[in-house]
């Protein structure tokens, strides 16, 4: 076209305009120009258009979209395979309570889901409460009285009631807390045995067998993604990459960078695969190394082996108290008519001000206990991540540590992360490095690679530039995904050249 233009031009420059007649011609013959230009600029974006079509992938891989359902399945059970936590863990029951416990960071609204969350985790173990199971104090009884017979979080009866009883009992939700977690101590057999059921339901025999099928599945499943040649080429369409740094004199200096010494070119791309693997598990384990650190901390003080058991001796004889003026209660109501009650109701909340500590020590004493007597010295890093990641409470206080202003949302992130690297299945480091192995790991990592003919330094792999050797092993992949493709370089860069005149002439792709 540039050279169509180019002889318009030329006609144009030579034909005289030194009068009216002949700047009419000198018109004319511009318009024409410009109109026959104007048809031939349609007639290639109509090509530039149909070449793009045509090039363009716009099919979904479905193995990709089969593996991730079979995967999303796989993973709601992986919290069964955990031997180290109970069925308080494992119902969730104890982060709603701990959500219900810190009820000065909610409004009542929040408060009265937590509660309806926890009824419905017992009703769904088969514990279907009553307003009369809750019994720790009147106040207590009066309010989940109402709360049965609303039914709603929101019910403006129920904002009234709280209005109203609050006054006479400031500590009312940490009474209904105690109330439960009571509840779950008298049910606890039927909470373990909901989730033994659920094992047998799904036929998972070996636990073990289980989380290596899933593994197998994961690793599949990355693998078939990230050389997935439709993302590749989106992220280029949307700009995530520039597809400039994707040619081959750029790549080829990116793969001398790592002195690779072998000339089988599979071997080559086998070793950046599996360097993009180790630098994905470094990454995490610098990450979490003071959570590690801390866990390390709790497993060496042998003081934490048995400390719950006099905190559920002590508890026991508190509940039992409680238990015994409840008792007493349902006597006098039944038959003096729930006269001269108040002191039973007095005696009742000097019960639940004693009980109400103890608990909350026993659950980071239990936390601490459980550490020193399921973790050995031939634990591994792993196996203390798996652990941890039962105690979601726990894990959380251990995760703020170094860092007190972390919000909500930035934990429930930082969670989901440890969970994809626990369960990442190409671990190499934290399945191999016990508890108390003090290991450098820099230097496993590089005599690991020096055996494998990759050079990488240890200053490539510091903690402040190990992005940018990620980044660039991630471009040697994707080039590797490319050369493998029906597709080639030159492909992707012509869809990103013919995209951008397609947009400029507001032609939707």
């Amino acid at each position: 076209m540039n050279k169509v233009l180019e002889h318009y031009k030329e006609l144009l420059e030579v034909l005289p305009r030194n009068n009216v007649k002949n700047s009419r011609i000198y018109m004319k013959k511009a318009l024409v120009m410009k109109q026959t230009a104007v048809e031939f600029k349609k007639e290639l974006i109509r090509d530039i258009n149909k070449r793009y079509t045509n090039l363009v992938i716009t099919k979904n891989n479905e193995d990709v979209t089969m593996l991730e359902k079979n995967l999303e399945d796989i993973k709601r059970n992986l919290y069964l395979l955990n031997d180290n936590n109970t069925s308080y863990e494992k119902s969730k029951l104890n982060e709603v309570l701990y959500d219900l416990k810190n009820y000065y960071d909610n409004d009542l609204i929040k408060v009265n889901n937590d509660i309806k969350k926890s009824l419905d985790i017992f009703k769904e173990v088969g514990v279907v409460l009553t307003p009369d199971d809750f019994d720790y104090g009147i106040e207590v009884n009066s309010y989940m009285q109402v709360f049965f017979k609303e039914n709603n979080p929101e019910s403006s009866l129920l904002k009234e009631e709280f209005d109203k009883l609050y006054w006479k009992c400031p500590d009312i939700i940490n009474y209904i807390n105690l109330n439960f977690k009571h509840l779950y101590s008298e049910n606890q057999k039927k909470f373990e045995n909901y989730y033994i059921n659920r094992l047998n339901d799904l036929k998972i025999t070996n636990k073990e067998e289980y989380l290596n099928n899933y593994k197998n599945e994961l690793s599949k499943y990355m693998l078939i993604k990230n050389s997935n040649i439709k993302d590749i080429q989106d992220k280029f369409l949307s700009g995530e990459l520039d597809v400039k740094e994707f040619e081959d004199s750029k790549i080829d200096k990116l793969k001398e960078s790592f002195s690779i010494n072998t000339a089988d070119e599979k071997e080559q791309n086998e070793n950046i695969l599996k360097l993009s693997f180790t630098l994905y598990e470094y990454k995490n384990y610098l990450k979490f190394k003071p959570l590690i650190e801390e866990i390390k901390k709790i497993y060496q003080d042998k003081n934490n082996k048995s400390i719950t058991k006099s905190l559920l001796k002590s508890i026991s004889k508190y509940e039992g108290k409680i238990n015994k003026l409840n008792k007493k209660i349902k006597r006098k109501k039944r038959f003096f008519g729930g006269k001269k009650l108040d002191k039973f109701y007095e005696a009742i909340d000097t019960e639940m001000k004693e009980l109400r500590p103890l608990y909350e020590e026993l659950e980071n004493s239990k936390f601490k206990e459980v550490i020193v007597n399921n973790l050995n010295d031939n634990s591994t890093i792993l196996d203390m991540l798996l652990l941890i990641d039962g105690y979601k409470i726990n894990l959380r206080r251990l995760l703020k540590v170094d860092n007190e202003d972390i919000s909500n949302n930035e934990l429930d992130k930082e969670i989901e992360l440890l969970e994809e690297f626990i369960y990442y299945p190409n671990n190499t480091i934290i399945n191999n490095i016990t508890i108390n192995e003090d290991r450098n790991v820099v230097e496993m990592i590089l005599d690991k690679y020096k055996l494998m003919n990759v050079s990488i330094t240890a200053e490539q792999i510091e903690e402040t530039n190990l992005e940018i050797i990620i980044g660039t092993v991630n471009k040697l992949l994707i080039s590797n995904c490319i050369n493998q493709s029906n597709l080639k370089y030159v492909d992707f860069n012509n869809m990103v050249e013919m995209k951008k005149i397609l947009e400029k002439e507001n032609i939707k792709v």
